[in-house]
């Protein structure tokens, strides 16, 4: 296995961090450790959810009835963890399983499993966002998870004549000119400007 990046650690990190400002004792939240799905199969996902236990499993690793979620960040393993973890957790009957998609900076979101699949996938993106099945009553965002380096354009869309071959530019903290109308802020965290039906959305960390 090739070495985490940075990037792959921060998300980790980040993940650590938000999880356990959320729920904080209702679970143990278990980083890079293995789960015990079969006899033959112990996976160590980047982040699992579990059940609380007093002797924190010191006997036996986790079994799937002791896990709540499990989370997978992927970048160069994005094909082993959707189409080969994937499988071993749902024939495990992990409950839900996340996969943060850096690639297309998505969140895939797997639950209700049946067999070697599962029968409910969803995809979260920016601005969206998501709760754990078993805390519904906790939410979190998209934003919180991934963030893009420095300033992006994440989407532009319904762009109308004559503004079609209209541009603007963003760098750092400074500030998107536009030729039109447009209402912007500056050194926040999002930034949305608009020309009648478009829509252009830039992210900052």
């Amino acid at each position: 296995m090739s070495p985490m990046g940075t990037r792959h650690a921060s998300i980790v990190d980040r993940l650590i961090q938000l999880l356990y400002q959320k729920l904080g004792q209702k679970t143990i939240l278990r980083v890079q450790n293995p789960l015990r799905l079969n006899n033959n199969s112990q996976p160590e996902p980047d982040l699992s959810l579990l059940i609380p236990r007093s002797d924190f499993y010191v006997a036996a690793h986790p079994c799937p009835q002791d896990i709540y979620l499990i989370i997978e960040v992927s970048d160069s393993t994005f094909d082993y963890d959707r189409y080969t973890e994937i499988s071993l957790y749902a024939e495990a009957n992990i409950e839900e399983v996340w996969i943060v998609n850096r690639e297309e900076e998505c969140l895939e979101v797997y639950r209700h499993p049946l067999h070697d699949s599962y029968q409910a996938i969803q995809k979260y993106y920016r601005g969206e966002s998501i709760f754990i099945e078993s805390f519904p009553e906790i939410e979190l965002t998209l934003m919180a998870i991934i963030r893009v380096r420095g300033c992006v354009a994440t989407q532009v869309r319904h762009l109308e004549a004559p503004y079609q071959n209209h541009t603007c530019s963003l760098s750092g903290s400074s500030l998107a000119i536009f030729k039109y109308s447009a209402s912007f802020c500056l050194n926040s965290f999002l930034f949305l400007g608009s020309c009648r039906s478009s829509k252009l959305y830039f992210a900052q960390i």
